[in-house]
Parts: C-alpha cells; structure tokens; sequence
C-alpha cells in the first residue's frame, strides 16, 4: 500500500513595520540587492541590517517572499503586493525571528485508485515520524526525484498534490 504525506508547519512572527515600495519592471531578476538599492532611496531605515543573498525573482522563479536583509532579532522580508504593467508594489515588513505561534498540520492519504483514505491523525503522527527518521537516509521519491516546500497552503488531494509537484 502506497501512503501520500504531506506535513506542513508554518510558524507566526511579530510583524515590526511595513512599507510598500514601488519597483519598476524592468524584466530582470528580482533580487535583495535591487530591492534595498531601491529601498534606500526612500526613508525606511536599514541601520542594523545585512544584507542577504536571497531572491524574490530568479530565472523567471517566482517566490512567496524572500528575506532581503537580517538583524541579530529581525528579519525584513519581501512580497509582491500587486503590480501595474509598469510597477511592481513591493510589499517590505520586518519580523522578530522569534515566532508567537506554530502551527502543524498532517495529513496521511492512501494513493489514488486505493479503497481507503485519509487515514486518521494517529495514523498521520506515526506517517510523520517514519518521515522524520526515514527521509534523511532515503531523500528521492519512488521516480528518483526528491520534492520538498517550505509552506503549502490549503488543501489539496493526493492526485492534485501529485499534478502540482511532478
């Protein structure tokens, strides 16, 4: 029996401050030192900050967000907000590093064509943990790749997860 995982944990920062910052189009990468370049033309404060090496558009590779620069409690993070033909809306926010809340979610589903599903949270705590000691000895999937996200958000079944990520 083929068993799908799929473990999210999202954890919730402080937010410091925000800014939206108007970036040109300019059909080339996206990255911390454009956006802190351009930030610094306005009057957000970066007293404190270094820089990253992080980018919200690489090679046509868009990001949810990337943090563009880090203090020793905060990082400043960046999204896009919306956009025009002309501008993006950069959305900028500083967050502690320290998160206030965690959140955790499992879910276990039997592979498509299978006659049972999603399997119970006990089930999914004891997937978790065969996840958590087995997949730094094996990293790849059964066609050889190895899939991994840092946030998913919503709820998507196993044929869709599998459309989504192959």
């Amino acid at each position: 029996m083929n068993l799908s995982l799929i473990i999210v944990e999202y954890s919730l920062h402080p937010i410091i401050r925000s800014f939206i910052l108007n970036f040109p189009k300019t059909g080339n990468n996206i990255t911390a030192h454009s956006i802190l370049k351009a930030l610094k033309k306005t009057d957000f404060d970066l007293e404190g900050m270094e820089k990253t090496g992080a980018s919200l558009l690489s090679n046509d590779v868009l990001r949810n967000a990337c943090i563009i620069a880090k203090s020793l409690d905060t990082n400043l993070l960046c999204s896009i907000q919306s956009e025009t033909e002309e501008v993006l809306y950069l959305h900028i926010y500083e967050q502690h590093k320290k998160p206030y809340a965690m959140l955790e979610c499992k879910r276990v589903g039997v592979e498509e064509g299978m006659s049972k599903g999603p399997q119970t949270i006990e089930k999914a705590k004891q997937g978790a943990y065969v996840a958590r000691v087995v997949l730094p000895v094996y990293p790849t999937l059964k066609n050889g790749r190895f899939f991994a996200t840092d946030f998913y958000f919503g709820h998507l079944g196993t044929s869709q997860f599998k459309k989504q990520f192959s």
